[in-house]
């Protein structure tokens, strides 16, 4: 008999960068406003945002957390409560901390027991602070406690596109977003430096290192790392960043003005968490892939786990937007935004070890199935001879008629 095997094989072309607006929702429970971050927890059940202001609250910042019935399906989103969000002022010292009124991005530790956010240096005032949270149990922001501050010029005197001074923190050159590295000893802030006359007067994402994992008491300036923005034409304030789960895409996007559409930038590392080299793949109008609505104050963004689907906030008001808003796009590329062949040597190595793990497969089976056969066919000829193929030599004996009519069966062991 001939063995034939079929091998199912994903195929190698895909369709690259193509970006679907598919929801929006609105997100003002808790007279929050401002939306300025967007996160998960692990698996896509759980929501938070950040907000720069909360009426009726004394302007104390607040995190609000939503669950999803359906992972990363905001539609599905039922908001947890005002006791179940993280109080930005809990374990607030004014002798020690920069109030946090003016939170801007956040992202979380990778095992969920810190809360990393910033505050924004606005109206001319020098309190650019990123803060640390600790929480009691994993994604759990009700739990959360100002744990430890740093200011972003902790270096030192800085020079350069690359790193320049932040000490003067005037409107127009303040910290917006935040990212770390899962291992906790990279972060990544995006801060607005256009306009306003400074020596140093440039949007740039600025890189650190912890010395200690997740340990912001320890951050020092990566001198000859950093992005320069803006590089798309009309795109301005950069706002929320994100990374891609390996760590070899980072993303931006840009607040803009009343009258700039949003941006959303896309830059590939050459080396995961290190901006020393990095290319500009290109930028995504959002304004644009939304119709009958005007996205002019994009301010939050994120991603799904798995880099599927893409969240972008834009401000309610007076600002394009009737509500505090997150938009969520389908992506048919894994964090990739952009058109372009990149998409296909970012995703070729899980591509090749999905058809790869499917040959071994397929081999186990060829050698399970081929083995047994084979094995029976050698054990029938090594005993050809023997008319006795009963290895233990069993005699039976049985009263009941029916059962002892076997031992007239040709087997000699029946007796």
């Amino acid at each position: 008999k001939t063995l034939i095997i079929f091998f199912f094989l994903i195929p190698t072309s895909i369709s690259l960068g193509q970006v679907t607006h598919v929801d929006n929702q609105t997100f003002e429970d808790g007279g929050s406003s401002f939306l300025n971050g967007i996160t998960f927890n692990s698996d896509g059940t759980k929501m938070f945002t950040s907000y720069s202001a909360s009426t009726g609250n004394d302007d104390i910042d607040f995190i609000n957390e939503y669950d999803l019935s359906a992972p990363f399906d905001i539609s599905t989103h039922t908001y947890a409560g005002d006791s179940e969000r993280c109080n930005l002022a809990n374990g607030y010292d004014s002798g020690v901390h920069q109030k946090p009124e003016n939170i801007g991005d956040m992202t979380f530790s990778s095992n969920g027991m810190h809360i990393f956010t910033l505050n924004r240096g606005v109206n001319n005032a020098d309190n650019d602070v990123l803060y640390r949270y600790d929480l009691t149990k994993p994604f759990d922001v009700s739990t959360c406690t100002l744990a430890q501050q740093a200011d972003a010029e902790t270096s030192g005197a800085l020079n350069d596109w690359r790193s320049g001074a932040v000490g003067d923190n005037h409107k127009y050159h303040h910290m917006q977003g935040v990212a770390i590295s899962p291992d906790g000893t990279k972060v990544f802030i995006s801060f607005n430096g256009t306009g306003g006359g400074a020596a140093n007067g440039k949007d740039g994402i600025r890189e650190y290192t912890l010395s200690t994992p997740f340990d912001i008491t320890t951050l020092t300036h990566e001198d000859d790392a950093g992005i320069l923005l803006p590089n798309s034409g009309g795109s301005l304030n950069p706002d929320a960043i994100h990374l891609s789960a390996n760590g070899k895409r980072i993303f931006v996007v840009y607040h803009g003005g009343n009258t700039s559409a949003t941006l959303v930038e896309q830059y590939s590392l050459s080396i995961a968490y290190d901006t020393t080299n990095f290319t500009l793949d290109g930028a995504f109008d959002v304004d644009a892939a939304v119709s009958g609505r005007s996205i002019t104050q994009g301010r939050a963004l994120a991603f799904s786990a798995l880099g599927l689907k893409m969240f972008v906030s834009n401000d309610g008001g007076n600002h394009g937007d009737d509500f505090e808003t997150i938009y969520e796009f389908d992506l048919s590329c894994p964090f990739n935004i952009i058109s372009s062949a990149s998409c296909q040597t970012y995703v070729s190595k899980d591509r090749t070890s999905m058809a790869e793990a499917q040959a071994e497969l397929a081999k186990r089976t060829i050698n399970l199935s081929t083995n047994s056969a084979l094995n029976r066919l050698k054990w029938i000829r090594r005993n050809q001879d023997k008319q006795n193929l009963s290895n233990q030599n069993i005699k039976l004996n049985f009263s009941n008629n029916l059962i002892s009519s076997i031992s007239q069966l040709p087997i000699s062991s029946f007796k």
